[in-house]
C-alpha cells in the first residue's frame, strides 16, 4: 500500500521545522554532551601526587615528609593485611613522596603538570637555560624535557654498619674495636690473643707469629753468646794479670835479695886477699 501523500502546506511546514531544529538545537541537546564528557573526565582523571599525599601545592618539604610518614604508617601492608588494595595504595604514596620529597623532581613535576605554586623551601636560582640545567643537575634532576630516573631513591635507610670490605682492610685498627666485638675480658691482655681473633682474613697471623717468635729466639741466643764471650774474656784477662803480677813481684824480691849478697861477697873476697898477703909477707 503506498504511503499517504501530504499536502504542499504540510510538507512545507515539516521541512521548515526540521531545518530550524538543525540550525538551532535545544539547550538540552547542546549542553548534554559537554556535561557528560566533563563528568567522565572528572571521574577518570588520575589523582595528582599532591592529592595522594593530601597536601596543598604550597606545602613545604618538611610538611610533605611529615604527611608521608603519617600515611605510610597508616596504610602499610603489614598493618592492613585484610585490605587487598593496601599494597597498591602504599606504592602510590611512596611514588608520590619520591617526587615531591625531592625539590628538583618536584619542580619538574609541577612544570610538566602545569602547577604554578610558590614553594618556600625552594632556594632561588637565576633563570635561563644554562642556570636551569645546572640547578637541575645539582639538585639531582635532569635537563629540561627529559624524564627523571625512576627507581633511584636517595632516601637514607637505617645505618647497618660499615661494609665487609672495611673489616677486610684492617677494620678500625688497634684503637677501636668493631661494633660487633664482644665484651672486654682477659683475652685482650693476652699478647697472642689476636691469632684467634684476627679480623683481617688475608693476614696469616699464625705464620707471622711463628716467624717472629723464631727470630726472637735467634736474637736472644746471639745476645747470650756475645755476653758469655765477654765474660770469658774478662775472666781470662784477670787470671793472666794475676800471673803477670805474681812474676813481677817474685822478680823484685829475687833482685832485692840478690843485691846484698853481691856486696857481701865482694867484701869477703877482699878480706881473704888481705889475709893471704899478710901471710906471704
Amino acid at each position: 500500500m503506498p504511503p499517504p501523500r501530504m499536502s504542499p502546506v504540510t510538507s512545507f511546514l515539516f521541512r521548515n521545522h526540521r531545518h530550524h531544529q538543525h540550525n538551532h538545537p535545544s539547550k538540552a541537546s547542546y549542553y548534554a554532551p559537554f556535561s557528560t564528557s566533563s563528568r567522565l573526565r572528572a571521574t577518570s582523571r588520575d589523582p595528582t601526587y599532591y592529592e595522594i599525599l593530601d597536601v596543598p601545592v604550597t606545602a613545604t618539604t618538611a610538611e610533605i615528609k611529615k604527611k608521608f610518614y603519617s600515611l605510610s604508617l597508616r596504610h602499610h601492608p603489614d598493618r592492613n593485611r585484610s585490605d587487598p588494595n593496601a599494597s597498591s595504595r602504599f606504592a602510590k604514596i611512596s611514588s608520590a613522596y619520591q617526587v615531591l620529597g625531592h625539590e628538583g623532581k618536584r619542580a619538574i613535576y609541577d612544570r610538566d603538570h602545569g602547577i604554578h605554586a610558590h614553594h618556600p623551601s625552594h632556594p632561588s636560582s637565576p633563570r635561563g637555560s644554562h642556570s636551569s640545567y645546572s640547578s637541575a643537575v645539582n639538585k639531582g634532576g635532569s635537563y629540561a624535557g627529559s624524564r627523571p630516573a625512576s627507581g633511584l631513591s636517595k632516601r637514607r635507610g637505617p645505618f647497618r654498619g660499615p661494609p665487609p670490605s672495611f673489616y677486610a682492610h684492617g677494620g678500625y685498627g688497634s684503637r677501636r674495636a668493631p661494633p660487633h666485638a664482644g665484651p672486654k675480658g682477659k683475652d685482650e691482655d693476652d699478647p697472642t690473643g689476636f691469632i684467634d681473633r684476627n679480623p683481617v682474613h688475608h693476614f696469616n697471623a699464625r705464620g707471622h707469629f711463628r716467624t717472629q717468635n723464631a727470630e726472637d729466639i735467634r736474637r736472644n741466643a746471639r745476645r747470650s753468646r756475645v755476653m758469655r764471650d765477654a765474660i770469658r774474656e774478662q775472666e781470662v784477662g784477670s787470671s793472666g794479670d794475676f800471673i803477670f803480677r805474681f812474676i813481677v813481684v817474685c822478680g823484685i824480691l829475687a833482685v832485692a835479695s840478690a843485691i846484698p849478697g853481691l856486696f857481701w861477697g865482694k867484701d869477703e873476697k877482699l878480706d881473704v886477699l888481705k889475709e893471704r898477703k899478710k901471710k906471704e909477707g
